[in-house]
């Protein structure tokens, strides 16, 4: 469903402003995420003659059929993200909230990463930038995202940026397994919010 073509159209808006919904400027690609779906995922790297030398993003975002207040209740119980995927062997939220430790393991890969969580709340947004403090890929920063976008429906996205001297990960993995697995993790999310929604009555198939 999602072609290459349409991932090259989109990749220099990605590096244009990563912490922006650029979708949002993207009519097209807003309609499809409302009304086909869509999960937009893109995994990008790339090398510079700098003492940080490599450089990586991942960006995902979709919508959810379910309002603001249900979906931020769900994605702000981290520790449930063991039962959204088993790649995340262990999370642990840490300090009030204001530390998350995660353990993953992905193609053989183990990481373990204490991320700073700054929290913002409006009436109808979340937002937590975060940050690696300690562990793997110590520096990477990024962003959660959770916005209102409709009664009964709600934006949910992800980004994280990450420069080092030497790529953490084989350069096959980064380029290519990274976009995919993150492509999963992000249908399984939406999958788990749905369910949940759906036993607790917040499930919205339609606009309404």
């Amino acid at each position: 469903m999602h072609t290459l073509i349409f991932f090259l159209f989109l990749s220099q808006q990605i590096h244009a402003d990563l912490y922006r919904p650029f979708w949002r400027s993207k009519p097209e690609v807003q309609k499809r995420m409302l009304k086909d779906d869509l999960l937009v995922v893109s995994a990008q790297t790339s090398e510079k003659r700098e003492k940080l030398k490599y450089h990586f993003n991942v960006v995902a975002g979709g919508v959810v059929k379910s309002n603001y207040t249900f979906t931020d209740s769900v994605v702000r119980n981290f520790e449930d993200l063991k039962k959204v995927d088993p790649r995340f062997q262990e999370v642990r939220i840490m300090k009030d909230q204001k530390q998350l430790f995660l353990h993953l393991a992905v193609l053989g890969y183990h990481a373990r990463m204490y991320l700073k969580m700054d929290e913002q709340k409006t009436n109808n947004t979340t937002k937590w930038d975060w940050e690696c403090i300690e562990g793997s890929f110590k520096g990477m920063k990024g962003l959660i995202n959770i916005q209102e976008i409709g009664r009964h429906r709600t934006e949910l996205s992800f980004a994280s940026d990450y420069f080092s001297e030497k790529l953490p990960l084989p350069k096959a993995i980064v380029n290519f397994g990274i976009e995919i697995i993150a492509r999963q993790v992000a249908e399984k999310m939406r999958s788990y919010i749905h369910a949940q929604a759906k036993i607790r009555g917040y499930y919205f198939n339609d606009e309404g």
